[in-house]
């Protein structure tokens, strides 16, 4: 009991381990086969009665060939021989006889029937008695017998024949007797064979009936089971138990995809939630370095506005000086020619040296003010090159999120194709999650894009500070030169009407001192006129920095929201 239990359970086993496919064929190959075998059976048996009375049916023909025509046929040509109209060795007697045996042979070889095979035997000695009776006769003619002799041997033959054909329908009549037997038996077998066909067909039923059941069961169960899980999942709880079966058909490959699928879809969704936090975490940094940067450029603004000021006070000191190196000029070209009054033009010159030394000294307190602005300008637009070089870190970082979001949507949309129609909703969700990364690209590149204008416009800017603070160092070099000059004008000035007699040498030495004075602050007064232009170009270059980091900041706040919206589509799923 305990094997044939065994031997159930094994039958079992490996009935789960057949695929769904193999269990249907198998189901109707069964199903074919039996049916195939009861027909199998019924033709067999249906073919051996209709073989036995088709048998039957060709000896009663043949039985009924040999009535129709051996009488007349043996009494025509023994009379033709009697009357001398054929010769008796070429007559066909003997042929008739022959033939008439030949189809008893026949009918012997397929009946069955002792009573047959009596009749037969009876047929067989008759035909045997006749043809003795008609080798009697030959012998009677080649004796040349009298004729009522041979008309009394033909007589006989005659009787012969009848009782032939007499015995050929007993066996006809037995025959048919015979056919009546076989036909109640083909009649009892056929009632048979209708009975084991239904009984086979309501096996072959129940057994297709419960086979199908079975696997009915089997496949209907797990996907009940299947639908149940994906109503939760619908209703966004992921923490259902994973989905087992305990075949290894096509439904237990379904259930391993269908539990990789939800174990994607949580990996998915955490991914998703920790990408949307990293997201809004640069965004706030983001925001942070974009308000930094904003007050920096308002400085910067500040100070390049201060520069521009202290520019245009440069430029007016120097065009007030200018005057007044001409006018020290041509005072010095009139000692030149004028050597009587140079006493005179030495005390002007003194007093216009002094003035011209004061000038000095306030154009060199000038130059060290802008050169300091100009100098921290320049430190401020290098903080401002860092800071743009930090956010442009922090966006690539958001970008790499935003394509790692984008990935990890196509892969929700593939793994919700996989699931059919219940990962519709997975699909709608993957989407929008597809189009806010899409969304988080656009602002990403417009804000690399904005960052990238403001690194050129900061590295222009920054150039252009170093150009300026080169030009004042240069201008402040001038300026100390043109002070000491001064200095010995003024020392020159005190000291002529010692060195009268030198006059002339130390005015003409005055007079290329002050050509030269002449052409510095021709040259002081072309380098204000292009800081006052480089310092308009900083202040409008911070201004358009300023701008886009106000853009900047924008988009920051929009793609801060994009990712809370985000954060917030998946959190209705329960991981």
């Amino acid at each position: 009991m305990k094997s044939e239990k065994r031997q159930v359970a094994d039958m079992v086993k490996k009935f789960n381990r057949v695929t769904i496919r193999t269990k249907f064929t198998a189901c109707c190959v069964t199903i074919i086969v039996l049916m195939s075998i009861l027909n199998l059976y019924t033709i067999i048996n249906f073919s051996g009665f209709n073989k036995q009375y088709d048998t039957i049916l060709s000896n009663i023909a043949i039985a009924n060939s040999i009535n129709d025509g051996l009488k007349e046929q043996i009494d025509s040509e023994m009379r033709s021989i009697g009357v001398g109209q054929k010769d008796f060795k070429n007559a066909d007697q003997y042929n008739i006889i022959n033939d008439v045996n030949k189809k008893i042979d026949t009918i012997k070889k397929t009946v069955r029937s002792e009573s047959s095979l009596s009749k037969l035997d009876s047929v067989s000695r008759t035909m045997s008695s006749l043809k003795e009776k008609v080798d009697e006769i030959g012998r009677q003619i080649e004796g040349k017998k009298s004729y009522d002799e041979i008309q009394a041997s033909l007589d006989y033959v005659t009787e012969i024949a009848v009782l032939v054909e007499t015995n050929i329908q007993d066996f006809i009549k037995n025959e048919l007797n015979e056919s009546n037997k076989t036909k109640l038996v083909i009649e009892q077998s056929f009632e048979r064979a209708i009975i084991v066909n239904i009984a086979a067909l309501v096996v072959i039923c129940i057994i297709s009936i419960t086979c199908s059941l079975l696997i009915s069961i089997k496949v209907s169960n797990p996907i009940n089971r299947l639908n149940r899980i994906l109503k939760q999942i619908t209703s966004g709880n992921l923490s259902v138990d994973q989905f087992e079966v305990n075949t290894r058909d096509e439904i237990k490959d379904m259930s391993g995809s269908f539990n990789e699928m939800i174990k994607g879809l949580k990996q998915t969704i955490l991914n998703m939630r920790k990408m949307s936090r990293s997201t809004k975490e640069a965004s706030e940094v983001l925001l942070m370095s974009s308000d930094t940067n904003s007050k920096v450029n308002m400085e910067i603004a500040s100070a390049a506005q201060s520069v521009c000021e202290g520019i245009s006070g440069q430029n007016q000191l120097v065009m007030e000086t200018t005057p007044h190196i001409e006018t020290l000029f041509n005072t010095f070209n009139a000692l030149n020619t004028n050597s009587e009054k140079i006493m005179e033009k030495a005390r002007e010159s003194v007093q216009k040296a002094v003035t011209g030394n004061t000038y000095i000294d306030n154009l060199n307190n000038e130059l060290r003010d802008i050169s300091d602005i100009v100098l921290s300008t320049s430190e401020d637009t290098k903080n401002l090159k860092v800071k743009t070089s930090e956010m442009t870190t922090i966006i690539e970082t958001i970008e790499e999120i935003t394509a790692n979001t984008n990935l990890l949507a196509l892969n929700a949309t593939i793994e919700a194709a996989r699931a059919g129609v219940s990962g519709k909703g997975f699909a709608v969700v993957a989407a929008e999650i597809r189009k806010l990364a899409e969304k988080s690209s656009l602002a990403t590149g417009k804000i690399d894009r904005i960052i990238k204008s403001v690194q050129e416009k900061t590295n222009n800017m920054n150039k252009n500070m170093e150009l300026s603070v080169s030009k004042m160092n240069e201008g402040n070099t001038i300026a100390e030169k043109t002070k000491e000059h001064f200095e010995d004008i003024r020392t020159a000035s005190q000291n002529v009407d010692n060195e009268i007699r030198v006059i002339s040498k130390d005015i003409s030495n005055v007079n290329q001192i002050v050509t030269k004075v002449h052409k510095s602050i021709e040259e002081i007064r072309s380098i204000s006129v292009s800081n006052k232009s480089e310092g308009e170009s900083i202040l409008a270059a911070v201004e358009e920095q300023t701008a886009n980091l106000e853009e900047v900041l924008a988009l920051a706040h929009q793609m801060s929201d994009m990712a809370g919206e985000m954060e917030e589509s998946i959190s209705i799923y329960i991981v």
